[in-house]
């Protein structure tokens, strides 16, 4: 009896703790996906900030979400300093999955921002603007990149 009680409680504890980690493990990954794009094409950046807070508060460590913020302070609101800050709860996120390939490639990319020096946080231009808009003029700037990591930690 004692023991079918203690197993209870661990299996309780273990998801309690899976539910912190929250990876968004639904259909969903794929609309947001699929939303992101369309404000991304329509130059819609206040959405495609709404989109990003609406999710991050369903799933707080979701790295679809934490990617696509990431690169938004990047390409939109040329924030390099909150790039840098969601890079490393983008890091975070991924750390806590144990996939080591996908914490090697996080690593990478939050270097990647690092890399950019804050003296270049300077709004855009209209014409830098039209550049990465006709560079990535489909989808938000690497957001298959984001969405198959997700998909990729969510699969294991």
């Amino acid at each position: 009896m004692k023991k079918n009680i203690l197993i209870g409680i661990v299996i309780c504890i273990l998801l309690s703790t899976n539910s912190i980690f929250t990876y968004a493990e639904d259909d969903s990954l794929e609309q947001f996906r699929d939303a992101v794009n369309k404000a991304w094409v329509q130059r819609d950046y206040e959405e495609i900030q709404q989109l990003i807070q609406n999710r991050l508060n369903n799933h707080p460590n979701d790295v679809l979400a934490l990617g696509v913020k990431m690169y938004y302070y990047v390409f939109c609101s040329r924030d390099l300093s909150k790039a840098r800050e969601t890079g490393d709860e983008f890091f975070d996120a991924v750390r806590k999955s144990g996939n080591s390939d996908m914490i090697q490639l996080s690593s990478m990319m939050r270097d990647e921002i690092y890399s950019i020096p804050l003296s270049e946080s300077k709004p855009y231009t209209q014409e830098q603007i039209d550049v990465i808009h006709n560079e990535f003029n489909k989808s938000f700037p690497l957001i298959e990149r984001f969405y198959s990591m997700a998909t990729t930690i969510l699969s294991r």
